[in-house]
């Protein structure tokens, strides 16, 4: 199936008249949603007929569709001919290479890139929202972020935290430590900085901004 939905997609891009299309098709493969209400997502979040996509557009896009992408911080310095190896063959992954997504649905590379030297940046496990990860870092801790922070109300600061919870929606994970829940995401700030300056933000104010949202919802980074 998942490889019949790839083949219709394909069409509809041709009669699309597209290029440059492969965040679209990776959101209608994970998703499984289909290419013309991944298209039409992909537009509502800026992105240009037959023009690539930055990060913030097809993260929100996800989002839009109701999914989360789980980075999987563990799988690093690999390409993709070398990251199946990796990958659970149960599991629906976005998989972010130089300049490309692509999707990989139960063991399968559903994209040209398939087999490819091409670097692999980051991995994401695709989840409806309501699904947990199931998997807890070691690394987490339960000592909380300790500085009390203030959310901005107005004017610039706020606007940059609304992108960020809309980008980067918080989970709540159990946690069995002190036998509470514990709000936890793992997020690779290079991706968030890029999305926000990509957004018209200066790299160095969105830097401080982004650790004081990351205090504010108690995100730990490893």
């Amino acid at each position: 199936m998942d490889k019949a939905q790839q083949n219709t997609d394909q069409k509809d891009s041709y009669e699309f008249k597209e290029t440059n299309d492969c965040t679209v098709k990776a959101l209608s493969l994970c998703t499984g949603i289909g290419y013309r209400k991944a298209h039409a997502l992909m537009a509502e979040q800026g992105r240009k007929k037959r023009k690539g996509a930055h990060i913030g557009q097809w993260r929100e896009a996800f989002s839009k569709a109701g999914f989360h992408l789980y980075h999987e911080t563990d799988i690093t310095s690999l390409t993709m001919r070398t990251v199946m190896d990796k990958l659970e063959d149960s599991k629906i992954y976005l998989v972010h290479s130089t300049q490309h997504v692509a999707a990989v649905v139960k063991g399968d590379v559903l994209d040209w890139s398939k087999g490819r030297m091409k670097k692999i940046r980051a991995v994401y496990q695709v989840l409806p929202y309501g699904e947990r990860h199931g998997k807890v870092p070691a690394k987490i801790q339960a000592k909380r972020v300790k500085p009390i922070v203030k959310r901005p109300k107005v004017g610039k600061c706020a606007d940059m935290w609304a992108m960020l919870d809309r980008t980067f929606p918080t989970l709540i994970v159990e946690c069995s430590l002190e036998d509470h829940y514990m709000f936890m995401d793992i997020i690779d700030r290079r991706d968030a900085l890029d999305m926000l300056e990509g957004n018209g933000y200066i790299r160095s104010s969105a830097s401080a901004e982004l650790t004081m949202w990351m205090r504010f919802n108690k995100i730990l980074k490893l």
